[in-house]
């Protein structure tokens, strides 16, 4: 799901404290820093839903089952 309110969101992260992104993910592979399960994971991290990012953060189909 893509997220079409950036800035609300952003403000919504901070406020409740929300870890829904790769870095945070109980299925991320941190010895390769990649998906466990291979998906592509770009619009998936941090950097996709800050601010100042290219504001194409995702919301992951693995992120209800974490």
């Amino acid at each position: 799901m893509r997220i079409a309110d950036h800035p609300r969101f952003v403000e919504e992260r901070r406020r409740y404290l929300l870890a829904h992104t790769c870095e945070r993910c109980v299925y991320r592979d941190h010895e390769r820093d990649a998906c466990a399960h291979g998906y592509p994971d770009a619009t998936h991290r941090e950097a996709a839903f800050e601010a100042e990012g290219a504001g194409d953060g995702m919301f992951c189909k693995e992120f209800e089952l974490a």
